[in-house]
């Protein structure tokens, strides 16, 4: 049975079950970012990469609702095993796990850094607001291994930005409070990665709800629900 029918039906309240980076995409549509913007791309960075693209206020969901799984971009030919099972995906190296074991490494590496001190030499301590708060404070090699992942989330943008043309992509998830250290790199990798004549209609900007943005946007989708069907809603009637 239909898992939207099971809660729906036991909770008896009108439900709507959507993947987390498409109800971002959808709430940054509507209420963020991307507001007025007709062909927005969204790109999640978190424990995986996911992505959401509004064309018109309308959510591209593919033919069986897989669109915008963009993490699983193959970048690298022959890389590191992803946990869909393939190799070389983009999230393996552009993902919140890939910095954070840059960073681990660096913490193992180099006992003396300002990271490696922030967090009593324990690399499985670092967090994100933590090397974050090391790249303010000026530490070159945590600034070294956002730089890295920066150039890998560049890279996999830049493909997409070819292949999508949007007006703009907004940036969110977890990595997004890096968004200082990160989007300069990305934004010129972009630059040297996508085809001219796409990339300068392609504004590349931070989400304005960070890491809220699925909260968002299952505002958004109830929102969109009743103005596509008001009077569905209005009478009281609940979906079945």
């Amino acid at each position: 049975m239909e898992l939207r029918k099971r809660v729906q039906d036991a909770l008896q309240i009108p439900t709507f079950i959507a993947n987390e980076a498409n109800m971002a995409a959808l709430g940054e549509s509507y209420f963020g970012a991307g507001q007025d913007i007709q062909f927005m791309l969204y790109v999640s960075s978190g424990v995986g990469i996911g992505g959401g693209i509004v064309a018109n206020g309308r959510l591209m969901e593919g033919a069986t609702g897989f669109a915008g799984e963009v993490g699983h971009m193959v970048v690298e030919r022959d890389g590191r095993l992803c946990n869909c099972g393939g190799r070389g995906c983009w999230e393996t190296v552009a993902g919140e796990a890939a910095l954070l074991e840059r960073v681990q490494a660096v913490v193992c590496e180099n006992p003396q850094s300002l990271i490696a001190r922030m967090v009593n030499g324990q690399a499985d301590r670092v967090t994100l607001p933590i090397l974050v708060k090391a790249a303010d404070e000026g530490d070159p090699l945590v600034s070294d291994a956002l730089q890295e992942t920066a150039h890998w989330l560049g890279i996999g943008i830049a493909s997409l930005v070819n292949v999508l043309n949007p007006q703009r992509v907004v940036f969110g998830g977890p990595l997004s409070i890096a968004h200082a250290h990160l989007l300069p790199v990305v934004r010129e990798t972009v630059s040297k990665q996508a085809w001219h004549w796409v990339q300068q209609e392609a504004n590349i900007v931070t989400a304005a709800y960070g890491r809220d943005a699925a909260v968002i946007g299952g505002v958004a989708m109830v929102y969109r629900e009743l103005l596509n069907e008001p009077r569905h809603w209005l009478q009281g009637t609940r979906r079945k």
